[in-house]
């Protein structure tokens, strides 16, 4: 390997010769300094050059070799170093001989556009929260704790304690194995690819050696105000000494002047059998260290930070089956679900006098709209977990196993059944169904977010001691608020989505008003019946032609100097697989711009006749879209330009998640074919440079707010409009227009409590327990938010569309109460206001 000459040593640093052969993690030398120094100068370079400088730099010159430090120092050897073995974090001395010869003049020995081998910290970040959200909680046998446990051996899930020993390590191993994590000291899976937990390696052994980059929490660095972040795996130690514990930092709250932190821990039991739950305990911080109390008091000894590990493609997903087949490749995740399922559901809301939505929502949460769901500790069955005796009691006598065999349409009697004694009592909201299904005897009660249901000293504490993982707050009570907040977290994804929209009797995104554009007739049309439509799962001949031509297209595309179809090329194998799929969705998209009901994958007559066109070369090229029309001059509110204009705002959320869900597929951020797309909402939304635009795309900054400012600045908002990269700068602007009373611009910012935001409308919630408010957002401070744009207004709920949500357009529902307000408990407890578009002049 070519290497770069020796360095001269830098003025008031040490000699050479006086520096430690090798400076890691927790060292303290006067040469940790001179490493900072020659770090915060090349991260200042790297910038001048129009290159991404250095994480965490400038760096605080201090002698401390600490997380930052490293950080810094392993991105420095990515660049440098072509050998990922290089990658240690560690300046030793070829980093020494490095870092003089990059700032003496020598170019790097990899282009700093070379990709970095470890993906983006923020991005693992985002998905180690999805994959516990989708995990966590569970119970051994329950299908989705299975998963996890496979990790650390299936023979532990049903043994008593002293024979399986602790299993709290199997939950952060499953969950770095998952991210795609490349460090194999940590991630031990045999080879190749076996569910195998090598004896006596996991984490809490490598912590112990010291033989990882652990963050320590004995030297100060808590009290100073340094915390590990969401995804982390932390350490706690009792006052023995022995009893050890780690767990999955989920998140840090603050509420009532005190700190609590929210984990993921696996090691713990339930009905006698492994489970992995959600807890919270109160973090309190010490001289040196600090301790975490919730049940029994333990010290916080230290953290493994995402930030220090690398991570690669994660590996190819084991969760619980789903059902298969052709049907549900092609419509989504609720094909086991028949459609007249969801006609009995209408019908038995009506009976019920409750809202089918809010009962499919219970039945999402407590077994995923699942006929076959079973929790075995108790034997609860169905669609809302009917207990044995409950389901005698109904007139079933044939037991919990053969219930499962009915078909979810088969089950709703029974479901009407249960729920009719209750009607009286009025099943008017979802939290008011759950309660029913959860402790009827409550009902009397209320159903106040605040209202006590059960707890750990009564009342019921049976049923508290059955449902503990339900108290979020650690309080030893189960209230209301937490009915909701686990129907928050449990509906969403794919199948909720889905079966939300079939209930509704529409399609799963309202098809966007877009005028079809003609097809020009194909110059050798193929003759009716020749060819069939083909879709995911089909072979033969006609499969083969399809793959050819797509080939045939990807190959024209790179000859024009244009990308070609991502996944591309396909081998001509017959077969109709994914990657054909996708390819063939690419392709569609290329071909009808602007259609996204045609971005199908399926292969019917238009597809093929385009496939002709654009094989045999006469198929037109993909042309940039139109510049923008000249806006206007600007109307007052009163003036239907402003209605139409909301209707516009609506129209262009729709258009713009049909773009990033084609054919039912989200694309992520991090794809390809988006980077356009992402850079037209930096510039035109926040109004960045080119060059500014591409950092942020790169830095993967957080762009919800770019995409609000581009659909508004698209829609026709003019100048009225605070355009922005931050939430808080445009809810600022709007709430100035209120507190000055300024009946010309439309933009005015209420209180989540005021008013029942309508399609066109923005709804804004703090992310991160940052603490923003109505009253605060104009205060200058920098706080975390996010805001969406209401497409659909229901009772019950509002749909909602926003940028970045999952690292897409995503849209989810937004519950609110009888008179259209967002309820702000639960999940939804950090909403603060609503950004309305006014439209009648003489209403504030």
């Amino acid at each position: 390997m070519t290497m770069f000459p020796s360095p001269v040593p830098a003025s008031g640093g040490p000699p050479p010769a006086s520096r430690p052969r090798a400076l890691a993690l927790g060292a303290v030398h006067p040469a940790v300094g001179e490493v900072q120094t020659k770090l915060n100068e090349v991260h200042a370079r790297e910038l001048a050059a129009g290159r991404p400088g250095l994480p965490f730099a400038p760096l605080t010159v201090d002698s401390l070799f600490g997380p930052r430090t490293r950080a810094a120092v392993l991105e420095f050897q990515r660049r440098v170093f072509p050998d990922p073995g290089d990658h240690d974090g560690v300046v030793g001395p070829r980093t020494w001989a490095q870092l003089g010869a990059f700032l003496a003049g020598a170019p790097p020995l990899i282009p700093p556009e070379t990709p970095p081998r470890s993906r983006p910290v923020e991005e693992v970040r985002r998905e180690a929260l999805a994959l516990l959200r989708a995990h966590v909680p569970s119970t051994a046998g329950d299908g989705v704790f299975d998963v996890i446990a496979k990790d650390y051996g299936a023979a532990c899930l049903r043994h008593p304690v002293p024979r399986c020993g602790t299993t709290c390590g199997f939950l952060p191993h499953w969950l770095l194995w998952r991210l795609g994590c490349q460090d194999r000291e940590i991630v031990n899976r045999a080879e190749p690819g076996g569910y195998v937990y090598r004896p006596g390696q996991n984490i809490r052994r490598l912590w112990n050696l010291g033989q990882l980059p652990f963050v320590s929490a004995l030297n100060g660095e808590l009290a100073a105000g340094q915390r590990p972040e969401p995804g982390d795996i932390v350490f706690i130690r009792g006052s023995d000494n022995l009893n050890e514990h780690v767990f999955v930092l989920l998140g840090e709250v603050q509420r009532e002047g005190r700190t609590f932190w929210r984990s993921a821990d696996a090691g713990q039991r339930e009905g006698g059998l492994e489970c992995a739950r959600e807890r919270e305990r109160e973090l309190v911080p010490g001289p040196r260290t600090a301790t975490l109390r919730g049940g029994q008091d333990r010290t916080v000894i230290g953290w493994l930070s995402l930030a220090h590990l690398n991570f690669g493609e994660a590996p190819q997903a084991d969760d619980p089956p789903r059902p298969t087949g052709e049907a549900d490749a092609e419509s989504g995740a609720t094909a086991d679900l028949s459609d007249a399922f969801f006609a009995g559901m209408r019908a038995v809301g009506a009976a019920l006098d409750a809202q089918s939505l809010h009962l499919l929502q219970v039945m999402m949460a407590e077994s995923g709209i699942r006929a076959d769901a079973h929790n075995p500790n108790g034997h609860a069955s169905g669609l809302i977990q009917f207990m044995p005796a409950t389901l005698l009691r109904l007139g079933w006598t044939a037991g919990h196993e053969a219930f499962r065999r009915l078909s979810a349409g088969e089950q709703l009697p029974f479901v009407e059944r249960f729920y009719r004694p209750y009607r009286r009592y009025g099943l008017n909201s979802t939290a008011r169904l759950y309660q029913a299904t959860f402790l009827p005897a409550t009902l009397a009660g209320g159903s106040d977010p605040d209202t006590v249901l059960t707890g750990r000293d009564g009342p019921y504490p049976s049923a508290y001691a059955a449902n503990s993982g339900l108290d979020r707050r650690r309080d030893g009570t189960i209230r209301v608020s937490d009915l909701t907040a686990a129907v928050d977290r449990r509906c969403r994804g794919p199948r909720w989505e889905e079966a939300r929209a079939r209930l509704e009797g529409a399609s799963p995104l309202p098809p966007a008003p877009l005028p079809p554009v003609p097809v020009p007739p194909s110059p050798t049309p193929p003759g009716p019946g020749t060819r069939p439509t083909l879709r995911a799962g089909a072979q033969g001949e006609a499969v083969r032609e399809a793959q050819h031509l797509l080939n045939v297209i990807h190959a024209r595309e790179l000859a024009a100097g244009r990308p070609g179809l991502p996944g591309a090329p396909l081998t001509e194998d017959g077969a109709f697989g994914q990657r054909t799929r996708a390819v063939t969705v690419a392709f569609q998209q290329l071909a009808f711009p602007g259609q996204p009901r045609e971005h199908d994958g399926i292969i019917g007559a238009r597809t093929w006749a385009r496939l002709d066109e654009w094989a045999g070369g006469v198929g037109p090229s993909p042309q940039p879209p139109s510049p923008p029309q000249p806006v206007p001059p600007m109307p007052t509110p009163g003036d239907p330009a402003w209605t139409q204009f909301k209707a516009d705002v609506v129209r262009i959320a729709l258009e713009e998640y049909a773009r990033w869900h084609p054919g039912g597929a989200a694309r992520s951020e991090t794809d390809p074919a988006m980077r356009p797309v992402l850079r037209g909402y930096w510039m035109a939304g926040a109004g960045l440079g080119g060059a500014a635009a591409d950092r942020a795309i790169d830095d993967r900054t957080p762009w919800s707010a770019a995409f609000i400012s581009w659909v508004m600045r698209r829609a026709g908002a003019g100048d009225r409009f605070r355009y922005a990269a931050g939430h808080t700068v445009y809810c600022a602007a709007a709430k100035r227009n209120r507190l000055r009373g300024d009946l010309a611009n439309p933009f005015w910012l209420s209180r989540v409590t005021e008013v029942a935001p309508q399609p066109g409308d923005l709804v804004c919630t703090g992310r991160q327990d940052s603490g923003v408010t109505f009253e605060n957002v104009d205060d200058g401070q920098s706080r975390k938010s996010h805001c969406d744009i209401v497409v659909e207004a229901a009772p019950g709920r509002l749909t909602v569309i926003g940028g970045n949500v999952g690292n897409t357009v995503g849209r989810k529902l937004i519950r609110v109460d009888g008179r259209g307000l967002v309820l702000t408990d639960g999940g939804q407890r950090q909403y603060y206001a609503v950004l309305r578009v006014r439209t009648d002049p003489t209403r504030e």
